[in-house]
């Protein structure tokens, strides 16, 4: 900006201006002299305040203070500033403050959205891996129920377990998954390390009742299943007959048993299922269940007698510490067994002893082969003895206590029963 020299007042207010003093009033008003050129008259800029109402124009600048600029000029940005020179320098720090806060609020939003896109990302690669992971199990399963299947149609002796050393059992593959065999060992009552291998279903008392039978025959398959179970050990006649209602059709307590009336006290409650039993883990539903009872010490039901399991009572669960595992009662029990209606020859028929009458003709055919003539009617006679015959087993105590058959000459005869 070109000032005159012959005005020193108006040079001391442009050094004044340039040291960002404040110029005093007279250097001001020397400053507006008429001898100065018209290009280099002076205008006063108001301050913000003083505006008038409404009014605009490149004359009035805002947050100016009183100075002088060149007529019809805006000021140029004070060097290093980015602010019009005389702006007030708490007005310049305000505007850039506000700029700084808009920019972390809009920092923080996209931080925050791409923080919550990479969980969502995260959450639906773990969901599609645990997808994966059930597929995978799932067909491990399919392969290794078809594996036993193939196990026993191709046994060297139909209708015997093949022997373990023949087949795997143990970290079998199918895919990226593994399934296992959890058999038995030989002496389950001393066993240290786990078992594997298949495990013979049918050799066990099948809890389920023919849903088929109704009235006296129902009743007399029950009481045939309630005779078994009292022979194991630890079972009490409360939890038999409990059974017996759990299953029967009606809602008549028997003389220890449990009905809809003792479930609906229990929290919660739920009625009596009145109907056959789907797996040996729904005892624990049924009036007089315990954990001992069920499981004895093998909690973990691996066949195993683990440390925790031969401690006493220094940790769960409570055993007597004999060195023997004592397995509850699911060790016996099942409702999946299922037998061949075939002999071991797989084409001839087995004899049906439920119905002693019906079954006397051919049974009697087979006794007097297997065993010789007039064998036959003493042990028709002791079998039909005391009701319908329910296994092959209560076939042979039935006898036996009649003395009309030896353990030798019953396994000639078991494979046909």
């Amino acid at each position: 900006m070109t000032m005159s020299a012959a005005n020193p007042m108006t040079t001391k207010a442009r050094d004044a201006e340039f040291r960002g003093a404040r110029p005093s009033r007279a250097l001001v008003a020397a400053s507006r002299r008429d001898e100065l050129p018209e290009a280099h008259k002076r205008i006063r800029v108001p301050r913000h305040e003083d505006w008038p109402a409404g009014s605009a124009g490149a004359e009035f600048l805002p947050n100016r203070t009183a100075r002088d600029v060149r007529a019809g000029e805006t000021p140029a940005p004070a060097p290093g500033t980015g602010a019009l020179p005389g702006t007030p320098r708490r007005a310049h720090f305000a505007v850039r403050g506000s700029v700084l806060i808009v920019v972390m609020w809009a920092t923080l939003g996209l931080v925050s959205v791409a923080l919550l896109f990479g969980h969502a990302m995260t959450m639906t690669y773990r969901g599609a891996d645990n997808d994966l992971a059930g597929r995978e199990a799932a067909q491990a399963i399919d392969g290794a129920v078809r594996y036993a299947e193939t196990l026993l149609a191709n046994a060297t002796t139909p209708g015997l377990l093949p022997d373990p050393a023949d087949y795997l059992a143990d970290s079998i593959p199918v895919g990226e998954a593994t399934f296992y065999l959890l058999g038995r060992s030989a002496d389950a009552t001393a066993a240290t390390t786990r078992s594997f291998g298949l495990i013979d279903e049918s050799g066990k008392i099948n809890l389920t009742v023919d849903p088929a039978l109704t009235g006296p025959a129902q009743t007399q398959a029950l009481t045939a299943l309630a005779t078994a179970l009292k022979k194991l050990p630890g079972v009490t006649s409360d939890f038999v007959d409990a059974i017996v209602d759990w299953q029967d059709e009606d809602d008549n307590v028997t003389e220890n048993g449990a009905e809809s009336e003792t479930y609906l006290r229990f929290d919660p409650a739920y009625a009596c299922k009145n109907g056959p039993l789907e797996s040996v883990e729904e005892l624990a539903l049924l009036n007089g269940a315990t954990r001992d009872l069920l499981y004895g010490e093998d909690t973990n039901l691996n066949g195993v007698l683990d440390a925790n399991e031969n401690d006493g009572n220094a940790s769960d669960p409570p055993d007597n510490a004999d060195g023997k595992l004592d397995a509850g009662i699911l060790e016996y029990v099942t409702v999946f067994n299922r037998e061949s209606n075939k002999q071991s020859d797989g084409t001839t028929a087995r004899i049906d002893i439920s119905n002693m009458q019906q079954a006397a003709p051919a049974l009697t055919t087979l006794l007097d082969e297997k065993l010789g003539a007039g064998r036959a009617q003493r042990i028709v006679q002791a079998a039909g003895a005391g009701g319908p015959l329910n296994s092959p087993l209560q076939f042979y105590i039935r006898c036996k206590a009649g003395g009309a058959l030896t353990e030798e000459e019953f396994g000639q005869i078991a494979d046909a029963l």
